[in-house]
C-alpha cells in the first residue's frame, strides 16, 4: 500500500519528463460528470500564460502544454485527482472549486532533487523554475488540528473522526508524500 510504503520511505517514483497540462486536463476532464451533478463552478487559474489578445483558451492550451515538469507522471497524475476529488467531496452544491497553476521563478534547486541512477541524465537539461499547483474549494476547511493530524508521521486513520466521517484524511497524507518525495 502507498501508506506503509511512504511510512518507511520506500515509494518508487520513475523520474521523467512530464507533460503536466494533460496530467491536469485528464483530471479536470475525469471529473467534470461529478462537478456538473452537484453544480459546481470549475475554474483554472492558469499563472502561466502571459496575458494577451489571443482567446484564453487558445493561449492557455499554447502556453500551458509547452511546460514540463521532472517527476512520476502517474503520482502527479494521483495527487491532482487526490486534491480534486477531494474538493469534490466537500464542496457544497453550487460551490466553487479553483486549480490554481503558478511558475515559481529559479524553482528547487537542483541539490535538493533526488534521483535514482536511471534519472540523473534529466537534470542535465534546462531549467526555469518550478511548478506550484492548488486546488481550493468553497467547502467548509479543515482545520488546523486536522491539518496536524493528517500531517502527522504515524498517524492511524479513521474516518468517523475527520470531517463528520466523510473521510479520514489518508488520501492527503499519501499525496503530501508523493509531493515530498517531488521536492
Amino acid at each position: 500500500m502507498n501508506y506503509d510504503k511512504i511510512e518507511i520511505g520506500a515509494l518508487y517514483l520513475a523520474f521523467a519528463c512530464v507533460p503536466i497540462y494533460e496530467i491536469i486536463r485528464s483530471k479536470v476532464v475525469a471529473a467534470m460528470p461529478q462537478m456538473h451533478n452537484k453544480n459546481v463552478f470549475f475554474n483554472l487559474n492558469n499563472r502561466l500564460a502571459p496575458e494577451g489578445d489571443q482567446s484564453k483558451s487558445d493561449l492557455e492550451a499554447q502556453v500551458f502544454s509547452q511546460y514540463q515538469v521532472i517527476g512520476d507522471a502517474a503520482r502527479l497524475a494521483q495527487v491532482i485527482r487526490t486534491l480534486i476529488e477531494n474538493a469534490l467531496k466537500f464542496t457544497p452544491h453550487h460551490g466553487t472549486i479553483e486549480l490554481s497553476v503558478e511558475r515559481i521563478e529559479g524553482g528547487i534547486p537542483h541539490f535538493n532533487l533526488v534521483l535514482p541512477p536511471e534519472s540523473v541524465h534529466l537534470l542535465e537539461q534546462p531549467r526555469a523554475g518550478s511548478i506550484r499547483i492548488s486546488v481550493t474549494d468553497s467547502g467548509d476547511a479543515l482545520s488546523e488540528a486536522q491539518i496536524a493530524t493528517i500531517s502527522a508521521e504515524g498517524v492511524q486513520f479513521n474516518a468517523s473522526e475527520l470531517q463528520a466521517g466523510k473521510g479520514s484524511g489518508l488520501g492527503l497524507y499519501i499525496a503530501k508524500g508523493i509531493v515530498e518525495q517531488h521536492d
